[in-house]
C-alpha cells in the first residue's frame, strides 16, 4: 500500500509539472492550416499566407494540424490543453506499460517515469 501511495503522489506531482501550458508561436498557424485542410478536404500545396506563396509547400504535419483544429473548434484554448494532456498521458501510459511488461522494479520504474516526465516537460515547453 505504501508503494501505491508514493506512486500516486509522484504521478500527481508529475502531472502538475507537465500540464503547465505555454503558447507556441506556431500554434495559430497549425490551427489555421488544419482548418484550411478540413474546409477544402485536400492538403494545401501552397502556403497562401506567406511571402513564399508562389512556391510549392509541403505541409508534413497536415494530419496533426487537422487534429489541432478540431480540438480548438470543439473546446477553444482549453480544448488544446486537453489534447496536449491526452497525448502526454498516452505517451506516459505506453512507457508505463512497457516498464511493467519488462518487470522493472517499482523504484526504478518510478525513477524512469520521472525522467520521462522531465523530458516531456522540456518538449512541452518547446511547443509540443
Amino acid at each position: 500500500m505504501k508503494g501505491l501511495k508514493s506512486t500516486i503522489a509522484l504521478a500527481v506531482v508529475l502531472f502538475a509539472l507537465v500540464s503547465h501550458t505555454l503558447a507556441d508561436p506556431d500554434l495559430w498557424g497549425h490551427v489555421w492550416f488544419g482548418g484550411d485542410t478540413l474546409s477544402t478536404w485536400s492538403i494545401p500545396r501552397s502556403h497562401s499566407n506567406s511571402f513564399t506563396a508562389d512556391r510549392p509547400w509541403i505541409n508534413h504535419g497536415w494530419l496533426a494540424d487537422c487534429v489541432i483544429y478540431v480540438a480548438y473548434a470543439i473546446g477553444g484554448g482549453p480544448g488544446l490543453v486537453v489534447l496536449k494532456m491526452a497525448v502526454v498521458l498516452l505517451m506516459l501510459a505506453i512507457v508505463w506499460t512497457e516498464l511493467t511488461r519488462e518487470q522493472v522494479d517499482a523504484a526504478s520504474r518510478d525513477l524512469l517515469m520521472a525522467l520521462v516526465v522531465a523530458m516531456l516537460r522540456a518538449l512541452v515547453d518547446e511547443g509540443l
